[in-house]
């Protein structure tokens, strides 16, 4: 374990050093117009292609790997990103659209038959339904982490350093530990230039070539037996898109895109500073990583990740409904003490109101 701390640390080093000519030279004479050659995430997406290639070339052969990463199952989501992000830049939606669905479709099919995800509790086409599903809702929803600087970061980073630490503890084959311990390493210096205020930023189409291969990541992840950490490792995503969908098309609060109507962004709108909020990003973010680490011992697959997705639910709630900073840590802590407090009052009285009944 020591060792492939030691590793780990080593991986995320040399990931955080080898990126910082990438953002001096796109943070350099920067051109508010779009230019290719100062696009950020064209660097990013070669970093990463190029080191997981060389990690795979340069370790042994794993045999406690279901899915064997091979250039086959490597080379493809890297490809299908280019071709989502090659189809943003043309600035036609149904053609973006098209090919996300395409991609998820592709990534599905290319999966064997006689490996799943949740064990025979449902059939092979209602498995492949939930993937693909799950491949193009977090490929086309990963734009509203966009809204403001650093919230996409945070997002990518939990999952990856949860990966990361799931691989540390044992849940996960070492090569997903390597792999994310390099890319993690970049995505830190990302965020360095990208937390508000921010001198380097990723549009749209970054984010949702980045989202498919997190959501590859994350699939190749849920069959080595981790389905419930990576679900909720994913959460906050999930989170907000249950949010801005209840927000768009339930309370019919129409906004010209969905980022509009996500917690964070509503918040800030309130005039409460971006580093609060940030900040309140990361405390969500590491309390999942926490419970995605506790799930690789429970009993079943189900249960934390669903109190997981209500606690999410719950604190960006309390995001939303934010109307003062908690500028002090002992003002943030006293206020989560006192909801916590509430919460347990208002249990208890329903308690004994089923006890009276």
């Amino acid at each position: 374990m020591i060792v492939n701390l030691l590793l780990f640390i080593v991986l995320s080093a040399i990931g955080f050093l080898f990126s910082v000519p990438i953002f001096f030279y796109v943070n350099k004479n920067i051109n508010p117009e779009y230019a290719f050659k100062k696009d950020a995430w064209v660097y990013m997406w070669l970093f990463s292609l190029i080191g997981v290639l060389c990690i795979c070339y340069f370790t042994p052969d794993f045999y406690d790997i279901v899915i064997s990463l091979n250039y086959k199952y490597l080379l493809l989501p890297f490809g299908l990103s280019a071709l989502i992000y090659i189809a943003f830049l043309f600035e036609i939606n149904k053609l973006l659209y098209s090919i996300m669905a395409i991609s998820s479709v592709i990534i599905t099919s290319i999966i064997p038959e006689n490996i799943t995800i949740f064990d025979n509790y449902i059939s092979l086409p209602v498995e492949r339904m939930i993937i693909f599903s799950s491949l193009f809702l977090i490929t086309f929803f990963s734009k509203i982490l966009n809204g403001m600087s650093a919230v996409f970061g945070i997002f990518i980073i939990t999952v990856l350093f949860g990966i990361s630490l799931i691989t540390l503890l044992g849940g996960l084959p070492v090569i997903f530990g390597i792999i994310t311990s390099l890319l993690c390493g970049m995505w830190l210096n990302f965020l360095r230039y990208n937390w508000y205020p921010s001198e380097i930023f990723l549009n749209d189409g970054a984010c949702a070539s980045a989202g498919f291969l997190v959501a590859c990541l994350l699939l190749y992840s849920c069959f080595e037996y981790a389905a419930g950490s990576m679900f909720i490792l994913a959460t906050y995503l999930f989170a907000e898109i249950i949010l801005v969908m209840t927000r768009q098309y339930i309370f019919r609060i129409k906004e010209p895109d969905f980022y509009y109507n996500t917690s964070y962004y509503i918040c800030y709108m309130k005039d409460i500073s971006a580093q609060a909020i940030l900040m309140a990003l990361v405390r969500i973010g590491i309390i999942n990583v926490i419970f995605a680490s506790f799930q690789i011992y429970a009993p079943n697959l189900f249960s934390l990740p669903m109190f997981v997705l209500v606690a999410d639910l719950w604190l960006l709630n309390m995001l939303y409904n934010a109307t003062e900073e908690k500028t002090d840590i002992r003002q943030i802590n006293q206020a989560l003490v006192e909801d916590v407090k509430d919460g347990l009052k208002i249990v208890k009285k329903s308690l004994n109101k089923r006890k009276r009944q």
